[in-house]
């Protein structure tokens, strides 16, 4: 999906429907004073785009896991003398 329409705000008013039919095929981006200000796309892209994301932040909260000091399992299991009384 490597081509990207772009369209001015005031054109897309008028086309709204047939640039949500282009929206399936490629991204249509917006323009207002020809500059982007949002971007049509398909569903299929969105929830792609927004599941990409979120596997991000799953790699990157085990890798900052990774990164803290841990402490083996079989340590937070092992028995433990009672503290003295005292």
């Amino acid at each position: 999906m490597s081509i990207t329409n772009t369209v001015p705000v005031s054109e897309a008013r008028d086309r709204l429907t047939g640039l949500l039919e282009d929206a399936t095929d490629h991204d249509v981006v917006l323009l207002k004073h020809g500059h982007p200000v949002g971007v049509l796309l398909s569903v299929d892209r969105y929830e792609s785009m927004v599941a990409l994301a979120e596997d991000m932040e799953d790699v990157q909260a085990v890798q900052a896991a990774q990164d803290e000091d841990l402490v083996p399992f079989s340590r937070t299991t092992a028995r433990r003398e009672p503290a003295p009384a005292g």
